[in-house]
């Protein structure tokens, strides 16, 4: 009640009670005002008659200062204000925008005892509450045919498009600029509270055409990059043809705020680029394009300006900068258009990238901080439903949270495109439950159904964090799985464990069990072909316990063992260090080899024979270069000296002996040697930064060797043959000498 009509009653004394009673002085009815607050005093007035004066009087102020509390009654405004009608029929645009403007001079706030027709945009452009008595009933699958609004605006006619928002990118007038938009309500101061009302716009319930969607406006709920807007029991209602409620993030701080409709700039007083701690609590939207849209500006990857139409100049592009972080739904019913016909708005093209069509909420911006992208959502306990292709289409967003959230396709056989062809519900028509870009990151699910992250319509490069799964939509099923990208300790050590000291920790790629660690060590599982273990960057650095060894096995038997002392067989005189088609180029020794030589360990101990060492006599020692020397350093390749073996083989030969019978001489043969291609490639730490390397395995097999065979020789037993020639030759010529 404003203060003029209190302080006539109050002037009045009784006989101004007994007026008010009397319905003389106009205050609201209990019909008008019944709303859900505790404080409701007002059917109190219908008994002044039975109170004493002073009662009647405490009672009069007590009424009215609840009335000041809810604001300005638009429809009995201060005079010489006509008040609206709020009938559900005139069209109260005028007088509610003339209220408005007394409501901003006077800081008040606005009550909305019924429904108001309006055929015209309502600005809000200075903070206050705007208070309906509710916003009405019904939620069947019938959508917005059955529902009964209560209080708030009923939209009608054709809205009137003027240019709100900055979302192309533009270096030139000659570039397209925004679409104009109609919208009903229009926000454009910060911390505006809207509670318990409905914006529906106006449609024929009778008319069943999957074309018809009413009166032509884009907009329900508009706000044009404010922070702090809340609203509280709002409902949307009706088939915009954009969206339910439309949250600009396109202002810059180096740019004017648009005109307002008397062509006046919006207040930018505070000058802020964004829309955080924007907040709905209860709210609901249904029949939009999109129920909510959250729309930022497109930034160009190779021209940091954006032209201003308003100014007509260029400046550096802040546009959205300050983002649209602290956006939180509680409880919320989110619908995309679902219309009453069960026809969709739009047939999905199959591109969920480039798709136009709709669904239940939109999220992409730009913003000034490490994702280039709007941040910081939350949304508890809502519902995301929609048979259009999508439900939550995320792209330039991040750190988006859903706790306890229910999202749906509303999946049915009498779902149809606009062509009459049934909705299949399939990835060719419907785009998942959320949906995500290369630009989408940090996507945050709290008690959802698990596996219903679809990775056609998520690129992997999102870190999606499932935590808690409850049943899926798509079945009954339930799991116990947490799902997640990461794990670790924000202190000490992270205990991973299984049930009981039998029970293995498993790992696994997708579906595919790949890696176990058991009781007995790490195992990797038959599903890896030919692993691999690497370092993507410097040493890779393998060790055990100090005294122990690192122990090789091929299936249950050990054939290696390191360890400080020595690097040795793990069974005596059994394994070869190299072979004859891998062999080592060189071998670096501070000592000789070490040869058995144990009398125990040898038989047959006999002389060398003299025709073995006069065949040896017979094998000459040459100068020589290697083949692959001379390849690698051509005529810079060192001259070497020794023994060829064929040499062996054909003196043995002519004195009838086979060299190949004596450990002198050798010639192995080797198969073809083929190995798994390898690829590799810079993988970038999403963490870290840093760039390493990582092998993929091709599936391709290369050869490195060709089938084949080679010579050998043992040099010491030639020099020991060598050296026994010379024994014998020297015990002759001391024999000749002495018979001389």
């Amino acid at each position: 009640m404003d203060k003029g009509r209190r302080e006539l009653i109050k002037s009045l004394g009784a006989t101004g009670v007994l007026a008010v009673s009397a319905g003389l002085i106009p205050v609201l009815s209990t019909t008008e005002a019944a709303g859900n607050s505790p404080h409701d005093k007002i059917g109190e007035l219908s008994d002044l008659k039975t109170k004493d004066k002073s009662s009647l009087v405490s009672s009069v102020n007590e009424t009215c200062d609840n009335m000041d509390g809810r604001g300005i009654n638009i429809k009995y405004p201060p005079a010489p204000l006509v008040g609206a009608k709020v009938d559900g029929v005139t069209d109260d645009t005028l007088a509610i925008r003339a209220i408005l403007a007394y409501a901003e001079q006077m800081n008040a706030n606005l009550f909305i005892p019924g429904i108001s027709v309006i055929t015209g945009e309502v600005e809000i452009k200075k903070t206050m509450v705007v208070q309906g008595i509710g916003p009405g009933r019904g939620y069947t699958s019938a959508g917005i045919k059955d529902y009964v609004q209560r209080s708030g605006f009923l939209v009608k006619g054709v809205g009137v498009k003027r240019i709100r928002t900055r979302r192309l990118h533009r270096s030139s007038a000659a570039e397209p600029q925004d679409a104009a938009l109609s919208v009903a309500i229009n926000v454009q101061a910060e911390n505006v509270v809207f509670k318990d009302f409905c914006v529906f716009l106006d449609f024929d319930r009778q008319n069943n055409s999957p074309n018809h969607y009413g009166a032509d406006w884009d907009v329900g709920i508009f706000v044009g990059c404010r922070t702090h807007f809340k609203l509280e029991n709002i409902h949307v209602m009706g088939y915009w043809r954009e969206a339910s409620y439309y949250y600009d993030v396109t202002h810059a701080t180096n740019l004017q705020r648009f005109q307002d409709l008397n062509g006046n700039p919006y207040d930018n007083t505070f000058n802020v680029s964004g829309g955080d701690g924007c907040t709905m609590f209860k709210c609901m939207a249904w029949g939009g394009k999109w129920g909510i849209f959250v729309a930022g500006a497109i930034k160009s990857a190779t021209n940091p300006n954006y032209y201003d139409g308003l100014s007509g100049a260029v400046v550096p592009d802040y546009r959205g900068s300050f983002g649209f972080s602290d956006f939180t739904t509680y409880s919320c019913s989110i619908y995309g258009t679902d219309h009453h016909s069960l026809y969709r708005r739009n047939k999905a093209t199959g591109d969920y990238l480039n798709d136009q069509a709709g669904g239940a909420m939109y999220v992409d911006g730009a913003a000034a901080n490490a994702t280039d992208a709007v941040w910081g959502h939350r949304h508890v306990s809502t519902r995301f439903a929609s048979f259009e292709p999508y439900r939550v289409r995320l792209d330039r967003a991040a750190r988006v949270q859903f706790y306890g959230c229910h999202i749906e396709y509303r999946s049915g056989s009498n779902r149809k495109n606009q062509d009459g062809t049934a909705v299949l519900f399939e990835n060719t028509d419907t785009y998942g439950f959320i949906s995500g870009t290369a630009n989408t990151d940090h996507v945050v699910l709290v008690g959802y159904p698990g596996g219903v992250i679809e990775p056609a319509f998520m690129p992997a490069s999102v870190r999606i964090h499932n935590l808690f799964p409850s049943g899926t939509t798509k079945g009954s099923s339930t799991t116990d799985s947490l799902t997640a990208k990461g794990f670790y300790a924000t202190s000490g050590e992270l205990d991973l464990r299984s049930a009981g000291a039998a029970d293995p920790i498993r790992f696994r790629f997708g579906s595919e069990s790949k890696v176990q660690l058991n009781s007995s060590g790490l195992l990797l599982m038959s599903s890896y072909t030919n692993p691999s273990i690497s370092a993507g960057t410097g040493e890779l650095d393998l060790r055990s316990a100090n005294g122990s060894p690192l122990r090789f096995r091929q299936g249950s038997s050990s054939f290696a063992m390191f360890d400080a002392a020595s690097w040795r067989a793990a069974t005596d005189n059994t394994t070869s260090l190299g072979s004859s088609g891998a062999r080592f180029t060189q071998l670096y020794a501070a000592t000789g080899t070490i040869n058995t030589s144990d009398r125990n360990a040898k038989q047959q101990i006999k002389p060398i024979d003299d025709i073995v060492l006069d065949a040896w006599s017979e094998v000459n020692y040459s100068r020589f270069k290697f083949n692959d020397a001379v390849d690698e350093k051509g005529d810079k390749a060192r001259t070497h000296f020794g023994i060829i073996a064929q040499g062996i083989e054909e003196a043995f030969a002519r004195h009838g002996l086979n060299a190949f019978e004596y450990g002198i001489l050798g010639y192995d043969k080797w198969d073809a040697i083929e190995e798994e291609e390898e690829v590799a490639e810079a993988v970038v730490d999403k963490e870290t930064g840093e760039t390493c390397t990582t092998y993929r395995k091709t599936g391709r097999k290369k050869r490195i060797r060709e089938a084949g065979g080679m010579y050998s020789i043992r040099p010491d037993e030639c020099l020991m043959l060598e050296a026994a020639l010379m024994r014998r030759e020297l015990r002759r010529l001391k024999g000749d000498s002495v018979k001389a």
